[in-house]
């Protein structure tokens, strides 16, 4: 008896530590800034707050849809194509940058993190998603910047040049061909007298 009564207090216990553990580790997902969130056949069977706040989506709404109709049409095709590779025992990476569409149809962009989980006896997928938006905007501006700089500097009349602290040229706008003869790949990297033929002219720079 006294044998029969330590087995139920062990496995009281165990029950209990395994359902402490449960709660801890639910409430570091629910308070994850990552979306975490579990998929089998398609479907969302698990998606932490986060996941509502990326997507726009309420929980019923996510667990009643097909995944896939959250992604981009651009990128579906791919991530579908790298899972099945996945299932065929390829070697596939376990990070992509995708794109989905929130509830009220804007875009957004995404680093997802995808791994296999064993669930109910069948394969899941487990992911975790950041979302990047704000860097890919930030990215997109800078571009553009440099793009609209680029053409401003390709048509300067006259001579632009960069250099680094020890005068050493690091820019040249293409109208140094026409202002000095030298290509401007030939002058890059010397230094910045070499611009300047005349002692008169070289004294100024010094």
């Amino acid at each position: 008896l006294t044998q029969k009564i330590t087995q139920i207090v062990n496995q009281r216990r165990s029950e209990d530590a395994l359902l402490e553990s449960e709660d801890r580790y639910r409430k570091v997902v629910e308070q994850s800034h990552d979306a975490i969130f579990i998929f089998q056949d398609s479907k969302i069977t698990f998606a932490n707050e986060r996941v509502m706040d990326i997507t726009g989506y309420t929980r019923e709404e996510l667990y009643s849809m097909d995944i896939w109709n959250l992604l981009h049409p651009d990128d579906r095709g791919y991530l579908i194509g790298m899972l099945e590779k996945r299932g065929k025992g390829h070697i596939v990476p376990n990070t992509y940058e995708v794109r989905i569409l929130t509830k009220d149809g804007k875009t957004r962009y995404l680093e997802a993190a995808i791994a296999p989980l064993a669930s109910n006896g069948r394969e899941s997928i487990l992911g975790s998603v950041r979302d990047i938006t704000e860097r890919k905007s930030a990215e997109e501006a800078l571009r553009k910047s440099e793009e609209k700089y680029r053409s401003i500097f390709n048509t300067f009349d006259d001579l632009y040049y960069q250099t680094d602290m020890d005068g050493i040229i690091t820019t040249l706008s293409p109208s140094c061909s026409r202002i000095t003869g030298w290509d401007p790949e030939e002058l890059v990297g010397t230094q910045v007298l070499n611009l300047y033929p005349f002692p008169e002219q070289r004294r100024m720079l010094l």
